[in-house]
């Protein structure tokens, strides 16, 4: 920036004396010689440049022959170091350390690493050590704390962990993969307070919501609050198990109609057999043909989904009323394959009265492709499947992240139909 500046400041100097056509006159030796301002200026002009270049030529002549600076030998040193401590080769990472702190001095990374070494050759009481000392003096960084947070959660010190993260998060507020760490381990040791004020280093406004539902969710399980069970329901309607937990509530009291229509909110957003099911036992002091009026409700509210349609024809096979259950589970196969349908539809089927409904010959006179499908509960950041959902992966610490997921067979089963159907 200084020589751009330097060159605009001759270029204009040059300019104005050419068109100012000064002259300057130089005796030398009894010789008088007349020169135009505008060639002095550019003979000083271009002295100065070839000044610059020398100078610059000359530093790197002698970096040449001196070998790299100190700083370039540090950090070549720190990255040696870094790849020694993956490869776990101490004394790799001890001489390279030795090296670094030699060029680079007590700067926090060099600290991290010396750290790092000590817990490497089981000296934790002296890692530990060297991280709170780190933590007390870097300004920009969090190596220590981050550091003394893994130390504390491996060692179960989840006090200290906390501790170490607010460290972290002081320095580095913009960090919400630790905001995320620290609220799922405030939620796992039932310090809803301190997860509440981790909520605001969120940065998305749906996952604030979501998390403080959970938070909201688990202080109602620990109280048996129910209006926090409510307000956790309406910061996140589509989580079946919040769902469910304020429908259980609102039962308690034979608040039926509030549980049908919270179950039915969640129904719509993410329907469910465990919803349908609670949906239905809300009415429970009905009879069966009331009840099937509930599940063709259902059926309404998420028409995309097969669970209603099947649930119902699983109620009407049980009345006999086999030629509705056969058009109900139609509809549940056309809109998923899966083996268990397949199997009541040809059931139901065979006990359809003549004469057989054209859609029943459509059907079955054909084998059945269907698929055999496990329903898991999936991680969606690390992977990690559960039978039920969970408010905390125990694998990645994430909140609120598990998913409801079908895993198909490895190959298509074929169902066939009944021999009077081909």
């Amino acid at each position: 920036m200084v020589s751009f500046l330097k060159f605009i400041v001759f270029l204009f100097l040059i300019g104005g004396s050419f068109f100012y056509d000064g002259t300057v006159s130089c005796s030398i030796a009894g010789f008088v010689v007349n020169l135009h301002m505008w060639v002095l200026l550019t003979a000083f002009a271009i002295l100065c440049y070839t000044y610059s270049f020398c100078v610059w030529l000359f530093k790197k002549v002698i970096s040449f022959f001196s070998g790299a600076p100190a700083h370039e030998k540090g950090l070549e040193s720190l990255q040696e170091a870094f790849s020694a401590l993956l490869l776990k080769d101490v004394s790799a990472v001890a001489g390279r350390l030795k090296k670094a702190k030699k060029f680079l001095g007590e700067i926090p990374i060099v600290s991290w690493l010396e750290g790092q070494l000590n817990l490497m050759n089981g000296d934790l009481h002296k890692a530990k050590s060297m991280f709170y000392s780190l933590s007390n003096r870097e300004n920009h960084t969090a190596f220590g704390a981050y550091s003394l947070s893994q130390l504390a959660i491996k060692n179960g010190s989840y006090d200290d962990a906390l501790n170490a993260l607010d460290a972290v998060l002081k320095v580095q507020p913009k960090a919400e993969g630790f905001a995320k760490q620290a609220i799922s381990i405030a939620i796992k040791n039932k310090k809803f307070d301190a997860a509440e004020e981790y909520v605001d280093f969120l940065k998305s406004s749906s996952e604030r919501n979501l998390v403080q539902a959970v938070i909201l969710y688990e202080k109602s399980l620990l109280f048996d609050d129910k209006d926090l069970a409510k307000q956790a329901f309406k910061l996140a309607p589509q989580l079946e198990t919040l769902s469910l937990h304020y429908a259980n509530a609102l039962l308690k009291e034979r608040e039926y109609r509030d549980a049908q229509k919270v179950i039915a909110r969640t129904f719509e957003i993410a329907p469910s057999q465990k919803l349908f099911q609670k949906y239905i036992e809300c009415g429970e002091q009905l009879s069966i043909k009331d009840k099937m009026k509930l599940a063709e409700k259902l059926t309404c509210v998420a028409p995309e989904s097969w669970i209603a349609y099947f649930g119902l024809a699983e109620m009407e096979v049980q009345e006999k009323m086999y030629q509705a259950a056969f058009q109900n589970l139609l509809v549940a196969y056309s809109k998923e394959q899966y083996d268990f349908i397949a199997k009541l539809l040809v059931d139901v089927a065979e006990k359809l009265e003549e004469p057989k409904p054209l859609s029943a010959q459509e059907v079955l006179s054909r084998s059945l492709d269907v698929k055999h499908v496990v329903f898991v509960w999936k991680c969606s950041v690390c992977g990690q499947e559960e039978s039920c959902w969970k408010t905390v992966c125990d694998c990645c610490n994430h909140v609120a992240t598990f998913q409801f997921v079908e895993h198909e067979g490895t190959q298509k089963i074929q169902l066939e139909a009944p021999s009077e159907f081909l």
